[in-house]
């Protein structure tokens, strides 16, 4: 583990380009995020279709890392309720955006990035 949460997510997403560079024709990715026994967990998909009018474009996995997962460390989500993870994980997604790490990741040739739960509204960061 880096020295912070954010370190840490941008490792994972290092990882996860060269693992398995990104396929052709992917136009969105999401962060999805769900809670499970020990936390709260980020993953990535991609899809090459994008519709800003319906979230169901994040259904279709058309790209999956082999490391899809990311752990969200407690010290970080706290106590927080679902909305309150929901807006650091887009700060963190937000954060590499403006990162220069970000323009030779795979995210970088996207239309759009999200951030959203499972079953709930997606909130578009790019």
């Amino acid at each position: 583990m880096g020295c912070s949460v954010y370190d840490d997510f941008v490792d994972w997403l290092e990882r996860v380009g060269k693992s398995r560079p990104k396929p052709q024709g992917i136009a969105a990715y999401n962060f999805g995020i769900f809670e499970s026994e020990s936390g709260y967990v980020v993953y990535l998909v991609g899809s090459k279709e994008y519709d800003p009018e319906d979230d169901d474009w994040a259904c279709n996995e058309d790209y999956l890392p082999r490391e899809k997962y990311f752990g969200l460390p407690k010290s970080f989500t706290g106590r927080r309720r679902w909305p309150g993870v929901q807006r650091e994980v887009a700060r963190l997604v937000s954060q590499f955006i403006k990162s220069p790490a970000f323009e030779k990741s795979l995210l970088a040739r996207a239309s759009a990035i999200t951030v959203g739960f499972d079953d709930s509204e997606l909130q578009r960061v790019r």
